[in-house]
């Protein structure tokens, strides 16, 4: 409790409903329930935290082997071998794909 001596309590009103709100508005956030309303209040909006699906985790680590495995490639040879343009387009297409599931 000594880290909120010098911080001052205030209490506000709110019906359930905008009390729901807010309590689901910063869990998805990734705030607490005082901290969302700091940054809402300070700054006037509240930069998001994304959080991964166990099904999107799996797909960008299977995106991350992909381009390791390419890389490694690319480091021991002074060329490309045919395809792996192909590949990686389809490794930036699985990327641009997961981005907009986090939206």
């Amino acid at each position: 409790m000594d880290h909120y001596r010098n911080q001052k309590r205030r209490c506000i009103y709110l019906d359930d409903y905008d009390y729901k709100a807010i309590r689901e508005t910063a869990k998805k956030a990734g705030y607490s329930f005082s901290a969302f309303l700091r940054e809402a209040g300070i700054r006037g909006k509240v930069k998001t935290t994304h959080h991964l699906t166990a099904k999107q985790g799996v797909e960008l680590n299977r995106i991350g082997n992909n381009l390791n495995q390419i890389a490694r490639k690319a480091n021991e040879q002074t060329f490309l071998e045919p395809g792996t343009l192909e590949e990686l387009q389809a490794i930036r297409q699985s990327l641009l794909t997961l981005q907009e599931g986090l939206k």
